[in-house]
């Protein structure tokens, strides 16, 4: 929030990227479910970090590609491909585990 006060867009998308998962992809999909319990409520406006999110996605470029662990030499199974699931195979991928993303009646795909 407050590179983004500061006018420095592309510092925050580096945060953005080093602590969002598939940060082009949730940062422009955010349904803000914390906005209704935002503790700032009460004294004025809840925050609208989502909002923020895709100030900051769409004022930049591209995301730069991750850099990932070396490999463990261990795969990992995630089951289902919603948007949990991708995020945790991204997080296993990116921490160098092999992933396998399995699908309600369909066959496994090795996606890293």
């Amino acid at each position: 929030m407050a590179l983004v006060r500061a006018g420095d867009m592309a510092g925050a998308r580096k945060i953005l990227d080093r602590t969002l998962p598939l940060p082009t992809v949730l940062g422009r999909v955010c349904d803000h479910p914390c906005q209704p319990h935002c503790i700032r409520s009460p004294i004025d406006a809840s925050l609208a970090i989502g909002g923020l999110e895709r100030t900051v996605i769409n004022a930049t470029g591209p995301a730069a590609k991750p850099l990932s662990m070396p490999g463990k030499g261990k795969r990992a199974a995630v089951m289902g491909g919603d948007v949990s699931a991708l995020t945790v195979a991204w997080d296993l991928g990116k921490k160098g585990y092999g992933v396998d993303v399995y699908l309600a009646g369909e066959a496994a795909a090795a996606i890293c």
